[in-house]
């Protein structure tokens, strides 16, 4: 479920007694700070070092850095995640050099505009030269 009011409700309903894992990239941070105990969104494939990042800060207290990280990855999770399918996340990985060959049918291929796209952000991010 996408909508982190549903996310929240859980958190408060089961009072501590399950773990909370999110799955969606704008969402690491503030489940976070509701009480939630981790993730495991998509993104931390072609990013993972950025994802332990946002959490760690947060187990430090280090809320502003946190913030701040969890923005610098959104213009990438857009760019991976214009469709709702893993070639563009598989076109990134193959971005930082990594085979790893391209989504089953029924994905297509990924524009030379979403690659550009990609491209930029993951250089932004310092990923590409």
């Amino acid at each position: 479920h996408d909508d982190i009011d549903h996310t929240a409700e859980i958190i408060r309903l089961t009072e501590g007694k399950i773990t909370v894992w999110v799955g969606f990239e704008s969402r690491i941070l503030p489940a976070l700070c509701l009480g939630a105990n981790g993730s495991v969104c998509t993104i931390g494939n072609i990013i993972p070092r950025e994802v332990v990042q946002i959490y760690d800060l947060f187990q430090e207290g280090k809320i502003k850095e946190a913030a701040k990280k969890q923005l610098s990855i959104f213009g990438l999770a857009s760019a991976l995640f214009e469709r709702h399918d893993m070639q563009p996340l598989k076109e990134g990985i193959k971005m930082l050099g990594y085979d790893v060959g391209d989504a089953l049918m029924p994905t297509s291929k990924v524009f030379p505009e979403v690659k550009k796209k990609i491209r930029e952000e993951l250089r932004k991010l310092g990923k590409l030269e």
